[in-house]
């Protein structure tokens, strides 16, 4: 008998915390699984990197989630590959990917990564129609549960923490607590990125010394752009663009920031961790799960540009201390968001689903609330 095959849904082929998840697990599983992905919408970075892995990819072409067509290719491509189970990421693909499993009868994983915030009412009803119709549902944090359950008004309760393999090098005893590093998509509406530019325009007026490089693109980079030039900060602030590949550049920089609006549980604030920089962020979703402010790392009260200016003054007025906060941070690392945990996590939950086709029972193998 072959392997069983895994159909995952996505909505596009960019690259975030889903779709580093989705890589990841088709890398570390493909031995036991046989996986397809397939996205709503268009070609991206995330496909080619499936691809050159030997991962069999699809796209449906969608316009919009409402796109009725998308339902129709979805489940043309379910019949044909057959799939034993499908594994859907992000709300919009999780409400197609719901719906075709229940036509279907095949069972579905549906993975929240995101707090409600980001959904309108219409797709709020869209949420609390289709939940019942995963045969689980699994949020990337315990926050992300707590907070899904309250708006929604459904029972979310199993969660699997995001993951990034360790590296075995070396922490660095001289940590430069001016040369800092964003790794973010640019989405203004949920990154606080023009508020950093500010922040930084603070700290300069003030004769500080931070430099900050941003890596990633976005709809919203020609704003940002903008906004460095009208600061006279383009000297000190650069946008270095989209990396493929950006734990080969974190070990450049000693300070990583993500000031946000909103989050799940971010993906880049462990590949930071990982590669021995110092951790800032705003203290939202589910970032205080990984960061303990003073101890593993620090935490930004919310994401107004004189709370990001203090919180960086913070980390330079306590750079004695920060060789003992990035190996605690490791030390929470390995603990709590081990790669190789968050793959026995996936593996066996899909093992069961496959043979029980029912969550009853789950709660002895994955973490819940």
């Amino acid at each position: 008998m072959g392997r069983h095959r895994i159909l995952i849904l996505t909505v596009g082929y960019t690259i975030g915390g889903a779709e580093k998840l989705i890589l990841d697990l088709c890398k570390a599983l493909r031995n036991d699984f046989e996986f397809f992905v397939v996205a709503l919408k268009s070609d991206g970075p995330l496909r080619i990197l499936l691809e050159s892995e030997g991962i069999e990819t699809y796209s449906l072409g969608g316009i919009s989630y409402l796109d009725f067509r998308i339902f129709l290719r979805f489940n043309a491509l379910v019949k044909k590959i057959r799939p034993h189970l499908i594994h859907s990421h992000l709300f919009k693909a999780n409400w197609i990917g719901r719906i075709t499993s229940w036509v279907n009868k095949i069972p579905e994983i549906s993975t929240i990564h995101n707090i409600s915030i980001l959904l309108n009412p219409a797709e709020v009803l869209l949420e609390r129609c289709t939940a019942h119709l995963a045969t689980v549902n699994i949020c990337c944090s315990k926050y992300v549960c707590l907070d899904n359950k309250k708006r929604i008004k459904f029972p979310f309760k199993y969660y699997i923490h995001n993951g990034v393999e360790i590296t075995d090098r070396a922490l660095n005893d001289s940590i430069d607590p001016y040369k800092v590093v964003v790794v973010s998509r640019i989405d203004l509406k949920q990154k606080a990125l023009l508020e950093l530019v500010e922040a930084i325009s603070i700290l300069n007026k003030n004769e500080q010394k931070f430099s900050v490089d941003i890596y990633g693109e976005g709809a919203d980079s020609a704003i940002l752009k903008e906004r460095i030039r009208k600061l006279g900060l383009e000297k000190i602030v650069v946008l270095k663009g989209f990396a493929l590949h950006p734990e080969s550049i974190l070990s450049r920089y000693s300070v990583f920031i993500l000031p946000t609006k909103f989050e799940g549980l971010p993906i880049s604030i462990l590949e930071a961790i990982s590669a021995g920089l110092v951790v800032v962020a705003s203290n939202v979703g589910g970032i205080p799960e990984i960061i303990e402010d003073g101890t593993t790392g620090f935490l930004i009260n919310g994401y107004a540009p004189k709370n990001i200016a203090k919180t960086l003054l913070r980390v330079v007025d306590m750079r004695n201390n920060l060789p003992r906060i990035v190996v605690n941070a490791r030390r929470k690392l390995e603990t709590t968001f081990d790669f190789e945990e968050t793959v026995i996590y996936w593996k066996n939950l899909y093992s069961f689903l496959l043979e029980h086709k029912t969550a009853d029972g789950l709660s002895d193998l994955i973490p819940h609330i």
